[in-house]
């Protein structure tokens, strides 16, 4: 198995291309602009952890959740705004089984009320790479995307509009490879095959 690149070696991989001219803090910036691009694409299946506990429930990496769950029953509990709760006079601090769950600040809170343990499923907000030996939350093997996303940034810093451009058309192509091995599914048809005149239940020819 490789060994996961850190920034050290994302940044020495970037200079290669041209850019030793850049100092390291910059350096390190766009290679870290880089990585929130691609996380802020998708909800990446690499990004995907749970917690459990007594609502309500910090999460300090939290960026997006998946799912609430009973943590007993593993009943699902919907999602619903604090908002709307408040505006009809909702005494938030009944105390029963819930069945709503709404961001309380930076926690995740029930209505109503629960002394059970809920499960959440969320994606986690990438954390800034600073220290050399500190590694993306993005696969090894997607390395390249990171690099080539940087130097998209270091060709718009030198107003090289036509780099940017071949930069960001191949950028674009292995970002594509990168979602479908996370979200193509293997065996889902890409074309549907008539055999019979009644398989046109929705239209054709």
């Amino acid at each position: 198995m490789a060994t996961p690149a850190n920034l050290s070696d994302l940044r020495n991989e970037f200079k290669a291309r041209g850019f030793d001219y850049l100092p390291d803090s910059r350096a390190n910036y766009m290679i870290n602009a880089a990585i929130n691009e691609i996380l802020d694409l998708e909800a990446w299946p690499f990004l995907e952890a749970s917690t459990a506990g007594v609502p309500p429930l910090t999460i300090s990496d939290l960026k997006e959740v998946l799912s609430v769950t009973n943590t007993t029953t593993s009943e699902s509990i919907s999602y619903v705004d604090r908002r709307l709760l408040t505006s009809t006079g909702t005494v938030l601090t009944t105390v029963s089984s819930p069945a709503n769950w709404y961001y309380e600040g930076t926690q995740i809170a029930t209505y109503p009320l629960t002394t059970s343990s809920i499960t959440v499923r969320y994606i986690k907000a990438p954390t800034e790479l600073s220290s050399d030996a500190d590694v993306p939350g993005i696969p090894h093997r997607y390395k390249e995307v990171i690099v080539l996303g940087a130097v998209i940034r270091a060709y718009m810093d030198n107003d090289d509009w036509q780099q940017v451009a071949a930069a960001r058309q191949e950028w674009d192509r292995q970002v594509s490879v990168m979602k479908d091995s996370y979200f193509k599914r293997e065996h889902d048809p890409g074309y549907i095959l008539v055999t019979q005149p009644h398989d046109w239940k929705y239209g054709g020819f």
